[in-house]
């Protein structure tokens, strides 16, 4: 996949938007530049071949863009409009909340071209004024501007291993032997900073050449995508060591060295060498976050926590029936290509009318749809789920003759964010308590990069999810990544159990649900302590025996 290419199509339609091009062809381009990105495909095989014209969302106008790309590097008309404008206008799209009709009011009416004076409008309350903006977005764009400052040289996990896979090739392609990621990204941290990989070559001068990067003795560091890359160079001898230096944070990896050596261990050729050396049990790349973590690896204390081919159940997907981009029928096919043996379809409900979200009528006729997929016997199991809003007094959207139909229910919140935390609390206590959640979804509703959390007691909420028998989410798209690692250990402790949820709205996007494996076990979670690795009959009776348990109470 080309990332300079989906950067190109997706501000040219900015672009578009901002000096009012045509909105059909502007949402065409949208969607297209979306479909390119989640195929994956090599754009210039897939022009050599005709694939890309299989690719749904994909038009003719797309596909001449693109060849006009792969020939020249670049796309005339991108060049064109992008001289028509500052480019501190289209940087405001960067901001949430602010697309492209946004800021071409703000740079037509307001003459505003930066964030900067974004900021400085902001605080001088012109867009109270501003027709379609108003106190209430004035407000948030100003959050917006904060969390962007906050963002500025991070990436999302996701986008961080797309980069990560571009370098590995370029130092396979100028001589590396062998190249490993390393840092935050092999730490499995939701958040990257900076990319760093190790590389077995002979010449790191003549590496960084080739990639007309700096070299610094054995490291170079240059920029790739808009993030800071560094890579370590070394032989095959000592890539275990290196790998291992600069794969923990700072404080785990000086804490360890200074233990004392139990085991001379003259050559080190794995990372397992170099813990048996310490006399430590080995500590998986993700825990290698906090010191703490040693000292319950001394005592051999660290589970076996765990790993993708455990999961067995994909929760929490969503289809064309409210805000999805596929049929129940291939998202059931997707999930069972990637090894799952049933999966739940939780579309919005009713009162999520933004996402097209569940009518009672709807509700009855997607049932039947489920019914007779299921009755094709495609190899995968299709269960019957909601994503119910909590309402702001902590019900749910369906009266009870309705809620008893399905399977399971994931409660989320999608409203009335700023309630006051006990309020907030209090509402999702509720939601938890009610005998028909399963499952309370992205609990705390934050967006990485995006939006903080909703204020809330977590420890409370924990409590009563334990209470009560409540699963708790780890939603694993990569912009949520939600709950928290760092929770995991009290939710443990307090016999909650976790489902790690994919949340996706298409096919291409249910392969997330490993993301959240990785946080998963960067949270110290094991099979145990995770729900989707009941079959699907336990499944079936857990989430039977939780309603009765709750209606009974």
């Amino acid at each position: 996949m080309d990332t300079n290419l989906i950067s190109i199509l997706e501000q040219l339609a900015l672009l578009m938007e901002i000096l009012g091009e045509n909105d059909f062809r502007i949402s065409a381009l949208k969607n297209g530049t979306r479909a390119l990105e989640q195929s994956g495909v090599d754009v210039r095989t897939a022009l050599e071949d005709g694939s890309l014209t299989a690719i749904r969302g994909i038009g003719k106008g797309l596909q001449e863009l693109i060849k006009e790309y792969v020939h020249t590097g670049t796309i005339a008309e991108y060049n064109d409009l992008k001289s028509k404008i500052p480019a501190g206008v289209l940087q405001l799209t960067e901001l949430r909340g602010v697309g492209g009709k946004k800021a071409k009011a703000l740079y037509e009416q307001l003459n505003i071209t930066s964030i900067g004076e974004l900021e400085y409008a902001c605080k001088e309350n012109r867009l109270i004024e501003l027709k379609g903006f108003g106190a209430k977005t004035q407000a948030s764009i100003l959050q917006s501007i904060e969390q962007w400052h906050n963002a500025q040289g991070k990436m999302h996990m996701n986008k961080a291993w797309l980069v990560y896979a571009v370098l590995e090739q370029q130092l396979l392609d100028a001589g590396a032997e062998r190249v490993e990621a390393s840092g935050e990204l092999r730490r499995g941290c939701e958040i990257v900073t900076h990319i760093t990989a190790v590389a077995d070559c002979e010449d790191p001068y003549t590496l960084a050449e080739t990639l007309e990067a700096d070299c610094d003795g054995d490291t170079i560091e240059t920029v790739l995508n808009g993030m800071n890359i560094i890579v370590h160079c070394t032989n095959k001898w000592d890539f275990a060591d290196v790998l291992f230096r600069t794969t923990g944070s700072d404080d785990f990896v000086s804490a360890f060295t200074a233990l004392p050596t139990v085991k001379a261990m003259p050559q080190k050729n794995t990372e397992q060498d170099i813990f048996a050396e310490r006399g430590v049990q080995y500590i998986t790349p993700e825990l290698r976050e906090d010191v703490s973590i040693l000292a319950v690896a001394q005592q051999a204390g660290i589970p076996a926590l765990i790993e993708p081919a455990a999961m067995r159940g994909m929760l929490h997907i969503h289809t064309r029936w409210s805000d999805g981009m596929n049929s129940v029928r291939e998202m059931a096919l997707e999930a069972k290509r990637l090894g799952f043996t049933y999966i739940a379809i939780c579309d919005h409900s009713k009162t999520a009318v933004y996402a097209n979200g569940l009518s009672i009528e709807r509700v009855l006729q997607q049932h039947d749809e489920i019914d007779a997929v299921n009755a094709e016997g495609l190899g995968i199991t299709i269960l019957k789920g909601i994503e119910s809003d909590i309402l702001p007094d902590g019900s749910l959207d369906y009266p009870d003759e309705i809620l008893q139909r399905f399977d399971m229910i994931v409660a989320s919140v999608h409203s009335a964010f700023r309630l006051p935390k006990e309020q907030q609390t209090e509402r999702i206590i509720a939601a938890i308590r009610n005998p028909y959640t399963t499952i309370l979804g992205h609990p705390t509703g934050r967006l990485l990069l995006a939006r903080d959390g909703y204020e809330i007691d977590m420890e409370r909420i924990i409590d009563a999810a334990a209470e009560t028998g409540t699963v708790i989410e780890l939603n694993a798209n990569p912009y949520r990544l939600d709950l928290d690692w760092r929770w995991h250990a009290y939710a443990v402790q307090k016999g909650v159990r976790i489902g790690i949820n994919p949340d996706s709205h298409e096919t291409a996007t249910l392969s997330e649900v490993w993301y959240g494996v990785t946080i998963a076990r960067k949270g110290m979670l094991t099979e145990a302590n995770v729900i989707n690795t009941l079959g699907l009959e336990d499944f079936r009776q857990f989430a039977a025996t939780l309603r009765q348990n709750k209606l009974s109470r």
